[in-house]
């Protein structure tokens, strides 16, 4: 980073208000910064060159020169000036994992200090100092790696000058502390942005896998999966939505709040889903079990019905048969039957015609009897 140089010219007509720590209206002194450009997101991006201002506002502070500030301490006088501090830190910030949970560090690229003595200005008056910022570090992993952030701050303080009054000589002393503001950017740079970008396709990948793993899985078993994942869903739609708008570190905040635990979460409950599925499937292999042999022994009761059908239905032609030529025998029979019967009424009437008409018939010849047979 290039020495932070005290400006000395004016650019108010063209520098964006920037909110520092709030003060009261009460408070005697209001600091507040102004930045050339604009910064957008609470980033500065590494290729470009900012102008700070640092104002200093007579809010209410109407001590006067060579009166005591601190009426308790009547010895210590006003010189008419403020005393300001500006300090301007560039730093790397990152986290690790340790047992336990994951832990936070600083780490001071550059410092510099610079103490400012300044005419009190008039009661809602002003005043105003100048620096730049223009850095000359990058994310190139030699002094910050991607997995960290580079953060600029200026933090400002203002107390009183008093002076105390010995024999021959003034001295001049650090009074109260009149009022402090400070303000911090993330310094943002093109490999940043590419990290970020990364780390954004990196976790959609993560969520679609994890998506289409379920899916696969509701699939096979037809049962939603316990595993509950709009949570990751929501927080991939606003990191998409940060990195979309050029917001990259709340999209890295939002990244810090992914826990990869829950892939583990995820392998347990497919695991459970597919143990369930093993469960079912030998149930299921139990059930088929059971029903093949119920159809083997309905197979073995159809074979035994069919062999039972083809021997009654042989016995049956052949008690047919039988019968038929029973009846045809029976039929014949009973011709002859008929016919000797008939021949014997026959002779029966025959024989009893000639024994009550034969001598009738003598008689009749005798007398010439007209309906009397022939004589044989």
């Amino acid at each position: 980073m290039k020495r932070l140089l005290v400006l000395l010219l004016l650019f108010s007509c063209c520098l964006s208000p920037v909110q520092a720590y709030a003060q009261d209206d009460g408070e005697e002194i209001r600091i507040s910064f102004e930045f050339s450009p604009q910064p957008e997101h609470n980033q500065l991006w590494d290729d470009k060159s900012y102008v700070i201002s640092v104002a200093v506002r007579n809010q209410d502070l109407t001590v006067k020169e060579g009166e005591a500030y601190d009426p308790d301490e009547p010895l210590y006088l006003f010189s008419g000036e403020l005393i300001i501090e500006v300090v301007e830190t560039l730093r790397k910030e990152g986290s690790y994992l340790q047992e336990g949970g994951s832990a936070s560090y600083s780490h001071t690229i550059e410092r510099i200090q610079q103490i400012f003595n300044e005419p009190l200005p008039s009661k809602g008056r002003s005043l105003k100092k100048y620096f730049s910022f223009e850095s000359t570090y990058s994310y190139d992993g030699a002094t910050v790696s991607l997995d960290e952030w580079m953060t600029y701050s200026i933090d400002v303080y203002v107390n009183i000058e008093e002076y105390r009054e010995v024999p021959g000589d003034r001295r001049y002393y650090v009074g109260d502390l009149l009022g402090e503001a400070h303000v911090t950017y993330h310094v943002m740079g093109s490999e940043k942005e590419g990290y970020v970008r990364g780390a954004l396709e990196a976790l959609g990948e993560q969520v679609e896998d994890v998506e289409g793993s379920l899916e696969k899985v509701e699939a096979v078993t037809r049962e939603e999966v316990d595993l509950d994942i709009n949570a990751y869903q929501e927080l991939l739609a606003t990191m998409t939505a940060q990195v979309d708008t050029g917001d990259y570190v709340s999209a890295m905040v939002i990244y810090s709040l992914y826990d990869p635990s829950w892939r583990d979460s995820l392998i347990d409950a497919l695991l459970d889903e597919i143990d369930d599925l093993g469960d079912q499937r030998t149930l299921l292999k139990q059930q088929m079990e059971g029903l093949e042999e119920q159809i083997k022994g309905l197979a073995d009761e159809i074979a035994a019905l069919e062999s039972d059908y083809e021997s009654a239905t042989t016995a049956y032609e052949t008690e047919k048969e039988q019968l038929q030529s029973e009846v045809n025998a029976t039929r014949g029979g009973s011709q002859m039957y008929l016919f000797s019967t008939l021949a014997l009424a026959v002779a029966l009437v025959y024989l009893l015609y000639r024994m009550f008409l034969g001598g009738s018939r003598s008689t009749s010849e005798e007398v010439g009897d007209p309906l009397a047979f022939p004589t044989l």
